[in-house]
């Protein structure tokens, strides 16, 4: 899986550097995004065990190359440090998971002009994530217990499908700011244990950064 995710990078890469039909002004206009924000984070279960999981608020820091494919059609390959998890109240006891992933997006975006300076891209596609570190807490009658998962964590890798929109304004020539959400939905199943309900992560990312254009 992740030999194709990498293959199909290049393979963008590739079709925006060799395709005739973009123009060079297009191309030119490549940019980063340096980013950080929060993220609300929680889990979907597919059985009801008596458990009703709430979001926690965690961190997300990341960058992104916005590469024009076209006037009408963008590539935007993301990396971040994006923290993940939930919590809930089990028999009493407060159970809090937080879950530290290095993930990797690669969406596609379309730009709407705004005015002047300003655009809006509306952004989807896959997003792969690799676990990095896990702890449970547990807070019950004054007492609490913090741990590492541990073998019954979630799976090493988790994969979702992320959607959202951008709002992008040029400050300069070369320098913008960024305000964005997006979503990401969780499509495998996180439980590395042997039942036979699913665990699947909910995010929704609010984050702010700066844009630096290339000429």
């Amino acid at each position: 899986m992740i030999r194709n995710h990498l293959g199909t990078i290049v393979l963008a890469l590739a079709a925006t550097t060799l395709a005739p039909s973009v123009p060079a002004a297009a191309l030119a206009q490549t940019t980063v995004t340096i980013s950080g924000g929060l993220n609300m984070a929680s889990v979907a279960l597919s059985e009801d065990e008596g458990v009703s999981p709430e979001s926690v608020t965690r961190l997300a820091i990341g960058m992104s190359a916005g590469i024009p494919m076209s006037e009408r059609l963008g590539l935007h390959l993301g990396a971040a440090y994006s923290q993940k998890g939930l919590s809930a109240n089990v028999f009493g006891a407060d159970i809090t998971t937080e879950i530290n992933y290095l993930e990797f997006t690669a969406l596609a975006g379309i730009p709407l002009s705004s005015g002047d300076r300003a655009s809006v891209h509306l952004l989807a596609g896959p997003a792969l994530a690799f676990k990095l570190s896990c702890q449970a807490s547990a807070s019950f009658m004054g007492e609490s217990l913090s741990e590492d998962c541990g073998d019954d964590g979630p799976k090493s890798m988790d994969l979702g499908l992320a959607g959202g929109a951008r709002l992008e304004i040029g400050l300069s020539a070369r320098l913008g700011v960024s305000l964005g959400a997006l979503y990401n939905l969780g499509l495998t199943n996180m439980d590395d244990g042997d039942g036979s309900g699913t665990i699947r992560s909910r995010v929704l990312t609010l984050q702010a950064g700066v844009v630096l254009t290339g000429g």
